[in-house]
């Protein structure tokens, strides 16, 4: 699966096996922290829209908000002239790259309803346990999920949104939610699909994202009742339990993608698109022309489709001879 190849850690043999032609480069460009912007966008969380809109480090941010240093500290020692500076001091580097780091994680990994069991996992599994003792770990895991869903009422507040959704498809209705003017996704519990009805949400471009016998129902293994949908996974229809966070995941990852198709499309009247791994779109070209590739499909991935207006996107672009570009 050429999504899952190593790119800056474990071994990257198999990227630097994927050449362009000779005389020819590949130039990548990627859109930068898609997702964080996209779900701050759908659920009007406006500090952090204004954050990425300035230019401002959203993850600085969460970690003065956490642990209560300066932000302008955070910043300087992680990303500022403290960071490149090498004479500085590496205790305090190390400190607040590690502060910084678990201010990302908690803004990547608890936008969707994550509670403090998977943040403890997650940092764990990256390197950041938080305390020696595991107990204490958790605990302080459950303090950073309060800290951000009180920093984040907005977003909070999209969850119980995504949750109303969630009935409204089992019940069969209909209408609209997400973003500026609160109409930006449809979704419809009678969406026609060969002559079935089944619960669905489309995408401003027209994308449907299908929930085929969306139900509520009893999990002995939970003890409680939840929602339910069925899916083929190999073959066989097996049933997958949903609920507000992980459609605010779906719609966000849906949408953000959403945004990337039409840009691809941008690209693509000047330059073939030849891949995409994740949040990136990568084109091949002539090695003399690869300062204006460069510049022609950062350009396209800055603009934005009529829809998705106010949403504040960045992105950035590569060249290189191989794989490991995208």
């Amino acid at each position: 699966n050429l999504q899952n190849l190593n790119k800056r850690t474990g071994d990257t043999t198999l990227r630097q096996c994927v050449l362009p032609p000779e005389g020819r480069v590949i130039v990548a460009c990627d859109s930068s922290q898609i997702e964080a912007r996209t779900l701050a966008w759908l659920a009007q969380q406006l500090d952090l829209l204004a954050d990425f809109s300035s230019g401002a480090d959203p993850y600085c941010r969460m970690a003065s908000t956490a642990y209560g240093d300066p932000y302008d500290v955070i910043w300087y020692w992680t990303k500022g002239e403290g960071a490149h500076d090498p004479n500085g001091d590496p205790a305090l580097k190390k400190k607040y790259k590690r502060m910084r780091n678990v201010g990302k994680t908690m803004v990547l990994q608890l936008g969707y309803f994550s509670g403090a069991a998977k943040l403890a996992l997650y940092l764990i599994q990256n390197g950041l346990q938080l305390h020696e003792n595991k107990e204490e770990h958790d605990m302080e895991c459950a303090r950073l999920v309060s800290v951000y869903r009180n920093k984040n009422d907005r977003i909070r507040a999209f969850w119980r949104v995504c949750e109303e959704v969630l009935k409204a498809l089992v019940d069969g209705r209909s209408g609209y939610f997400g973003g500026p003017e609160g109409r930006t996704l449809y979704y419809d519990g009678q969406h026609d699909v060969f002559g079935h009805k089944t619960a669905a949400i489309m995408f401003p471009d027209g994308y449907w994202l299908v929930y085929n016998n969306l139900r509520v129902e009893f999990d002995p293994a939970l003890n409680k009742h939840v929602y339910k949908y069925d899916l083929m996974d190999k073959g066989k229809k097996i049933s997958k339990i949903i609920h507000s966070g992980v459609l605010c995941n779906n719609v966000t990852q849906g949408l953000a993608f959403a945004l990337m198709r039409w840009q691809s499309l941008l690209i693509n009247r000047r330059y073939a698109v030849r891949i995409n791994i994740h949040d990136a779109w990568g084109i091949v070209v002539r090695e003399q022309e690869q300062e204006e590739a460069l510049a022609y499909i950062q350009e396209c991935m800055r603009q934005l489709p009529a829809w998705a207006a106010g949403l504040p996107i960045a992105c950035e672009a590569e060249v290189g001879n191989d794989f490991t570009v995208v």
